[in-house]
Parts: structure tokens; C-alpha cells; sequence
């Protein structure tokens, strides 16, 4: 029932596109009047240890985690594509990677002479790697492999990292700070912690537990920079600017050590839109996967020293895209992470003549694997 009420809203969003940003604004404004009644109610019940007082404290409480862990990855079994990744041998590999491109990009995988940017990426999972790239991807030791390429405070600060969610001190942390996985990307496997007093200490540790499960590092996805990276749980500081429903993500895609383009996301929480821009910050005529925004973008304020930067940190690498964050001042710039397989690779273009133009932009290495 709910798929069928998603698809009936995107599709009266598609129809009337001037509907979305009403529409999404009293829905936050209507969570945030039942955020406000919940801390009303919080305070009103203070003081007073009746058995319904208490009952609904409790379930007050329950509410509160629900909404912190909501959604939150807690993995059981072991698919397929984790066993052939780790025990099959490549060409075994390749034939279930085939079947796994054709389900999401709908067209043939032709690895023996890729053309497109999808086909090329898939190439690279089972061809190509660099022992930096194992660095980059394991977000503890990228905020260090950064620190060494650009110099101090272009990542956000790391309170710590640990194999083993029994290791963590919570009273050595702030009131407020983020957890991750330093092998996902998604937001499945974030925690925003706002009230560390309000943590459910017993049920966080056990979503975090199955974080460390070494079937969740992507080499399941056939992505061989993870192959090698030992799963673990970080601390890192809280930042506002950067929990903002307004915040922009800005993407530098860079091949063969350039930077070529760049993309940026918006309203991810809502209904994310992807914008692809050229470097003079001009709209290329595509989309993949995600629709463009119903609004115009600005710039953001560091354009020129992101596209700096993506450029001194592609140089190693066949392909690349280099994340970004910056404050609502511009003060402050963050590099979010370094991405090897973007979308998987699985990301349809439209027009499909893209997914060709970037492929044409990509020169593939000599195969090293």
C-alpha cells in the first residue's frame, strides 16, 4: 500500500511540478509541530510517577529511539553475490556481474570492450586497483590519506574508530556527534546523535554489531577497493551546517586525473534531484537515474578551489568523483569522500548517448588484477 501511495505522489509531482515544494514544506512543518507536542508532552508528564504516567514515558521513549534508529542496516544471511566475489574465480565473476548489470542497466555488459561510463566502471571493479584506493575507501583512513595530500581541517574530525562496538567509551564522547560504518555510504548506516542522555545504549550496539560484518564492505558488489578493508564503526563530530535540509552535496567527476564535470544533489531526505553541470557551472542536458530540480542551483561558493582540489586528488586514478560540502558561508570547505564506482555503476543515463560521452572520457589502465 505504501509503494502504491509513493508512485501516485511522484506521479502528481511529475504532472505539477510546482506542487512539490508546498507540498514538502507542510509536511516538515508538520513533523516539526509533532516533535514540539512530544517535547510538550515529555515535560507535562515530569515529576509524576503514576503507572500511566510512566507507561507513557516509556512509550515516549520508544518513539524517540525508533526515530534514531529507523531504517537503520542490521544484516542477516549471506547472498550470492558476497560468495562469488570472495571464492569465485574472475572470469566466474564477470558472467554473475553480467547478470547483475543487465537487471539494473538493461543493456549487455561487454567487458572485452566496454564503450560506456557503466560498462567501463564494471570493468575496473574486476581489472583494476591501487592500494590507495583501499585507503580512500575506508573512511577512517581517508580523513588520514587527506590530511597527507591537502594539509589539516578538509575533513570532518574523527573522535574515534573501533572494530567492536563493545570498545566504545560513550562518556569520552560529546552530547552530540555522528556514528558511521566506514565502508557505506548510505545513510542506512549513519546514526546522528543530537542527545547522547536519550541513547538506547543496548539497542544501538546491537544495529551497530552487524555493521561489522565483513559481507557488508561492498565486495559484494564486486568493488575490489573494499576487498581489504576491515569493517568498522567512527566517531566523528557533529557539525549543523552539515544536518541541513538545504545543504547541497556538489560531485567533481574526474577521469584519467582531471576533473570534467560535476553534479550536485539535492533534497536527498525529500526528493532528491541530481543537476550535471560542466565546469563553467552550465547545465548539460541529462540525467541519471534522478531528475533534474525543479529550480535553478547556484554555484557553490568554493567552485574553483573544489575543482582544484579534485584535481590534485584524481591524479593517481583512472576515474574518480571527489564529494564536497561547503557551510552555508562558505567559510568552511569538507571533502566528503573519493568514489571509485559511483552508483555501482548501475545508474542508467537519459539520453543514453551519455552514458557513451562519458565513456568516451575515460581511458581504462592496463589491467593489473
Amino acid at each position: 500500500m505504501r509503494k502504491t501511495i509513493k508512485k501516485w505522489i511522484k506521479a502528481i509531482f511529475r504532472k505539477w511540478p510546482k506542487l512539490k515544494k508546498p507540498v514538502t514544506k507542510l509536511y516538515r512543518l508538520t513533523r516539526e509541530d509533532n516533535s514540539s507536542n512530544s517535547g510538550k508532552s515529555n515535560k507535562a508528564m515530569q515529576g509524576t510517577d503514576s503507572p500511566a504516567n510512566l507507561h507513557a514515558k516509556e512509550a515516549l521513549q520508544e518513539k524517540v529511539q525508533d526515530d534514531i534508529y529507523s531504517g537503520k542496516a542490521a544484516y542477516t544471511g549471506y547472498g550470492m553475490d558476497y560468495i562469488s566475489s570472495l571464492f569465485f574465480p574472475k572470469e566466474e565473476r564477470a558472467i554473475e556481474l553480467k547478470k547483475v548489470f543487465y537487471r539494473h542497466c538493461n543493456y549487455y555488459l561487454d567487458l572485452d570492450h566496454p564503450k560506456t561510463f557503466n560498462q567501463k566502471i564494471q570493468w575496473l571493479k574486476l581489472n583494476y586497483y591501487d592500494p590507495r584506493m583501499g585507503r580512500c575507501v575506508d573512511k577512517c583512513e581517508f580523513k588520514r590519506y587527506i590530511t597527507e595530500q591537502l594539509g589539516e581541517g578538509y575533513t570532518v574530525p574523527l573522535y574515534g574508530e573501533w572494530e567492536s562496538e563493545n570498545q566504545i567509551d560513550f562518556d569520552l564522547l560529546p552530547d552530540q556527534f555522528v556514528l558511521k560504518s566506514n565502508v557505506q555510504s548510505d545513510g542506512r548506516h549513519i546514526i546522528v546523535v543530537k542527545n547522547k542522555a536519550e541513547l538506547d545504549i543496548d539497542r544501538l550496539k546491537t544495529v551497530m554489531s552487524s555493521w561489522l560484518l565483513k559481507r557488508n564492505n561492498l565486495c559484494s558488489s564486486y568493488c575490489i577497493a573494499y576487498r581489504h578493508v576491515r569493517p568498522k564503526i567512527l566517531a566523528e563530530e557533529y557539525i549543523n551546517d552539515l544536518d541541513n535540509d538545504a545543504l547541497i552535496d556538489y560531485k567533481i567527476m574526474c577521469f584519467n586525473g582531471k576533473a570534467e564535470l560535476l553534479f550536485t544533489v539535492l533534497d536527498r531526505d525529500s526528493n532528491m534531484s541530481v543537476n550535471f553541470y560542466d565546469l563553467d557551472w552550465n547545465l548539460l542536458p541529462f540525467t541519471r537515474k534522478y531528475p533534474n530540480s525543479n529550480y535553478p542551483v547556484k554555484p557553490p561558493k568554493n567552485l574553483d578551489k573544489m575543482i582544484e582540489i579534485a584535481n590534485q586528488l584524481a591524479e593517481p586514478f583512472p576515474f574518480v568523483r571527489v564529494d564536497f560540502y561547503e557551510t552555508a558561508d562558505g567559510s568552511k570547505l569538507y571533502v566528503g569522500e573519493l568514489t571509485f564506482y559511483p552508483g555501482g555503476g548501475y545508474e542508467s543515463f537519459e539520453p543514453m548517448e551519455w552514458d557513451y560521452k562519458l565513456g568516451e572520457m575515460l581511458k581504462l589502465p592496463e589491467a593489473n588484477v
